[in-house]
């Protein structure tokens, strides 16, 4: 299938500027920058590797024009020429890594996307309209800009820009996208003006040409400069594809941008899903986006986003002409080799993204550095990224054929050692085999097949249904042992009733060990019961939730769900499909489990007794229910280990066998433990 692809191979042109191909990573939050905006080793080393890997361009995170365009804590500064030094380190080294590689800036201002707390500035923007979130509103209401701040904020992008250039980069990006101060001016639902920067579509489109205008000639007419807009806001009262064409035309008539780059979404629950798309959405669903753009502009190359991780998916994007260059940039996150991979026609060996979000945005939108679930390297490039050889080879034994299982095989097989893996059923996958079928998560198989075609090219031998015990293990006598077995779901004993038949779990009830009825009730607030429970709902049963957190709030009785460390996509499921499925019981929990349902009492409404329950039965209610699925916890499964400490000279626990946690977690301790051995 390899030879299918073609366009995605081919040089590209912006300006007077090649590209080696059309692969595209685009800026993405990393926090990654020191907190005073200047460059770090880790950033260095992150983006040197995505050069390394053969990406066509590799354009860094957004970078802040000046102090009060700020958008979060560990960004890289383009407001200062103090900074340009720092700024030339990481080009040199990118440059260097990747001769033929292009590395670029991503230019911007917040606007009333950021607060007082990260900026020390009250935020400002085109009119005193607060700004939306995920979750709700930004508390900071802006100040209006007058027009000679706006005049002020044009000369900063242009400074930047002349900064970026000095400072090594290929090329800069203008942001005006995803509800921006660029973008923020564009639309009527945050610009309310009345003067030459509001009011008509002219006015309101102003500020982007007079950017653009000046950056041009800061950086003069060779140096590639682009322009991100969205193609939809995907909210009412923004600007739709029928407005971003008229604002491409506008663009490229005044021939100050050599490329569009289209995006869509604003930080607003019904459109963040478009700007960091969870495992829920579909492949490649801004397509459409990119090819009405397309259609708009007569000569401007077009960029175009929105989940693209396969690159047979990319090249037909460019065969359907509805793009120029297709950006992966979570797909790069992942495996930062997939061009060089695409280039030898490998594509079977290429690690895909699976968009869990556990590792970039669930972590990044927190103020955390950027790492990969599948990718534990990333972020940790300056001590992973080069494997070395052990001083003694060693004979390793893996119990536990999950991922984390299965990463911390391959790896020590890749530095030398013999490897042979346990799983005690007949396939590989462990736990990831049932996070795999609830709707729209299928994507955690892609990964599993992945790893399992890895195994046998580094050597690794598997033995399927071989389960592990503490004389099995000292038989086999290993160097090194690395325990992976994973944890199992306890059913709390303080349950009034937790033994009846009727109790089960989410792992039983997901792999059909468990028969459910029509009227289930779920307990727990992590991602995967919100899952469960849609699963449920999906094959038309009755589903009740409840939450079982150890926090909730009166005022938003749903953010007791979707708690854990994968909460953009729990919180996703939950408004695009669960919400309107599943019968939510706040501020309920169980008092008792009887043979045909369960009794359920009011619980208090603040921390610390949001799950305890009233003693008298004032306000007790009897649920009739089938089943009852409890997912409050977890226990490590250990009992196989028992008598060989001592015995075997090197033993590691990986994962939820080490302490349950997550999967993002569990790759990382893999990853630790097979470089140590």
């Amino acid at each position: 299938m390899s030879e299918e692809i073609f366009l995605l191979k081919q040089p590209g042109k912006i300006n007077n500027m090649v590209t080696r191909n059309r692969i595209v990573m685009s800026s993405a939050i990393t926090n990654m920058a020191a907190p005073d905006g200047s460059v770090t080793e880790q950033m260095i080393a992150y983006y040197t590797e995505r050069g390394r890997g053969g990406a066509g361009i590799v354009n860094t995170g957004y970078s802040f024009i000046c102090q009060r365009g700020r958008a979060g804590k560990y960004q890289m500064s383009t407001a200062d020429d103090r900074n340009i030094p720092s700024m030339r380190r990481l080009t040199d080294a990118f440059h260097q890594a990747a001769p033929e590689g292009k590395i670029g800036a991503q230019l911007c201002h917040a606007g009333r996307q950021t607060t007082r707390d990260t900026t020390g500035y009250q935020p400002e923007a085109p009119s005193p309209i607060v700004g939306t979130l995920p979750t709700g509103y930004i508390k900071d209401v802006p100040e209006e800009m007058s027009v000679k701040r706006i005049h002020e904020v044009i000369d900063e992008f242009a400074e930047a820009a002349r900064r970026s250039k000095e400072a090594g980069f290929d090329l800069v990006e203008i942001h005006a996208a995803h509800g921006y101060l660029l973008g923020q001016f564009l639309s009527p639902f945050s610009n309310q003006r009345n003067d030459q920067y509001g009011g008509s579509f002219e006015n309101r489109t102003r500020i982007v040409l007079e950017v653009l205008e000046a950056v041009r000639a800061k950086v003069g007419p060779d140096y590639p400069v682009g322009i991100r807009i969205n193609g939809d806001d995907l909210m009412d009262g923004g600007y739709t594809l029928e407005d971003y064409q008229k604002v491409a035309q506008s663009i490229e008539d005044c021939h100050f941008a050599d490329y569009i780059s289209v995006s869509a979404g604003l930080h607003s629950p019904e459109g963040v899903a478009a700007m960091v798309a969870p495992m829920a959405m579909p492949m490649g669903f801004l397509e459409h986006l990119g090819a009405g753009i397309r259609s708009a502009v007569k000569n401007t190359p077009i960029f175009i986003v929105g989940r693209i991780k396969d690159p047979l998916h990319a090249e037909g994007i460019l065969q359907r002409g509805s793009a120029d260059f297709c950006i992966m940039t979570r797909a790069l996150m992942a495996d930062p080799d997939l061009p060089n991979k695409v280039m030898q026609n490998r594509l079977e060996d290429i690690r895909p993204c699976i968009a869990c979000m556990q590792g970039c945005t669930d972590r990044t939108w927190s103020q955390l550095d950027l790492t990969c679930l599948v990718n534990p390297v990333a972020g940790r490039e300056r001590f992973w990224a080069k494997l070395t050889p052990p001083p003694r080879k060693k004979r390793v034994l893996v119990v536990g054929g999950g991922p984390a299982g299965m990463e911390a095989a391959r790896i020590a097989a890749l530095r030398g050692h013999e490897v042979t893996l346990w799983e005690k059923s007949d396939r590989l996958g462990g736990a990831a085999l049932l996070a795999a079928l609830p709707p729209r998560r299928e994507e955690f198989g892609d990964f599993i097949r992945w790893l399992i075609t890895q195994l046998p090219k580094v050597g690794v031998r598997v033995s399927l249904n071989q389960p592990a015990s503490s004389e099995a293990v000292r038989q086999f006598a290993p160097d090194v042992l690395i325990a992976a077995t994973g944890a199992f779901p306890e059913i709390p004993k303080h349950l009034n009733g937790y033994s009846r038949p009727i109790v089960s779990n989410v792992y039983d009830t997901l792999s059909g060990k468990t028969q459910t009825g029509h009227r289930v009730l779920l307990v727990g607030n992590d991602t995967q019961t919100i899952e469960c429970a849609e699963w449920l709902a999906d094959q038309d049963k009755k589903v009740y939730l409840i939450s079982g957190a150890q926090t909730q709030a009166w005022e938003d009785p749903w953010s007791a769900i979707a708690q854990d460390k994968n909460s953009f996509t729990g919180r996703y499921v939950l408004m695009s499909f669960a919400r309107d499925k599943i019968e939510f019981l706040p501020f309920q929990m169980l008092k008792s489990i009887e043979e045909n349902g369960v009794v359920i009492s009011k619980t208090g409404e603040q921390h610390p007794c949001t799950t305890s329950v009233r003693i008298g039965e004032l306000e007790d209610k009897f649920l009739e229910v089938d089943n009852v699925i409890v997912h409050l916890r977890m226990q490590p499964v250990r009992e196989w280990m028992h008598g060989l400490e001592g015995v075997i000279p090197s033993i590691h626990l990986i994962g939820d066998c080490l302490e349950p946690r997550k999967a993002l977690d569990a790759m990382a301790d893999a990853g630790r433990v097979s470089r140590e051995i």
